[in-house]
């Protein structure tokens, strides 16, 4: 009889943790709207036959190419063991290591030719509709490949209503709202620099795309003495989309104590860097077209001013980047 009431107590323990890991996990992956965020579940791995790889995104579902006409935006993933073309941490491109898990997307921001203007995206249906006038906090981590030759800055993510698709190889032509800053190129083969925004929703937003929008004429470009492959490759891991409506930021991210007040704002905007003023930064300034209208380095000041009273009124996003990670705030001058 005790050696049944003991069994009963542990099955009923074991059954408990059980429960509340599953409601952990699920609460965590409600939290994140981005399915598949590390690019851990795929329905094929990826792989080579006879030197063709075969290592499309849409692998990983359900992410999958805007581009659909044979674009090669790529999966990566250490399931793959044949000669590492498509694995993970050594690939066709280079090596690093997943920031989460054991696998990551891959694409090229740019081939910077203007006869042949070549974008590679990957797009995600979220798991749920936005909340108009909800806050939500944007975030995925980027690493520029060993083999690529070249680097570019305006690695950005457009959010919309529907699905977007585009032809053949061109640039998608839409502005999106989460930016890396203009002019500030990434080119950290070793970490994985994070490129962070907030997004005041519409509502009924469902898709986000990320890549290069950018004309050629408006990427800066800058050409590598390590790379091979002519042309601009980053890998891609943790994304999400969070509703932080209420509750800030919910990761701890290095912008969490950055303020602008007031803010609208119609002259001064008084910026509070917080945990970013303890090291050197760049703060930029940049209009709805991407270009910067303000770019100044700060070391180790906790904050300062910017004058606005010069520039028209209009809706501006100030970006902040301290060598490792992006923040951007928008900004409304009246």
């Amino acid at each position: 009889m005790i050696f049944k009431k003991q069994i009963w107590k542990y099955t009923h323990q074991l059954v408990l943790l059980c429960v509340l890991s599953l409601i952990y996990t699920t609460a965590e992956a409600q939290l994140n709207l981005v399915p598949n965020a590390s690019f851990e579940v795929y329905d094929t791995c990826p792989y080579s036959i006879s030197g063709t790889v075969y290592k499309g995104i849409e692998y990983a579902i359900p992410w999958f190419q805007p581009n659909n006409n044979g674009n090669s935006t790529d999966l990566f993933n250490a399931c793959d063991t044949s000669i590492n073309l498509c694995s993970v941490p050594y690939n066709y491109e280079g090596f690093q290591v997943a920031k989460t898990g054991i696998g990551y997307g891959g694409f090229i921001s740019g081939i910077i030719n203007f006869s042949n203007p070549y974008r590679e995206y990957l797009e995600v249906e979220l798991t749920d509709t936005l909340i108009a006038g909800n806050k939500y906090c944007v975030e995925y981590y980027i690493s520029h490949a060993n083999f690529s030759d070249r680097s570019t800055d305006n690695i950005s993510a457009y959010i919309s209503n529907a699905a977007v698709f585009g032809t053949d190889y061109l640039r998608l032509n839409y502005v999106p709202q989460i930016n890396s800053p203009v002019g500030v190129v990434i080119d950290d083969t070793l970490n994985w620099v994070q490129v962070y925004g907030e997004y005041i929703a519409t509502g009924g937003e469902r898709f986000m795309t990320i890549g290069n929008f950018s004309t050629d004429s408006n990427t800066t470009l800058v050409f590598n003495n390590y790379g091979t492959h002519p042309y601009a490759y980053y890998y891609i891991d943790d994304v999400s989309v969070i509703d932080c409506t209420n509750t800030g930021l919910p990761n701890n991210n290095s912008g969490k104590d950055l303020e602008l007040y007031p803010n609208p704002v119609k002259d001064i905007l008084n910026v509070k860097f917080g945990n970013l003023g303890k090291s050197n930064h760049e703060c930029l300034l940049t209009d709805l077209a991407g270009k910067t209208i303000f770019r100044r380095t700060y070391n180790h000041e906790s904050e300062i001013q910017i004058n606005l009273s010069t520039y028209s009124p209009g809706i501006y996003f100030l970006t902040i980047f301290d060598g490792k990670s992006f923040v951007t705030r928008k900004v409304v001058h009246l």
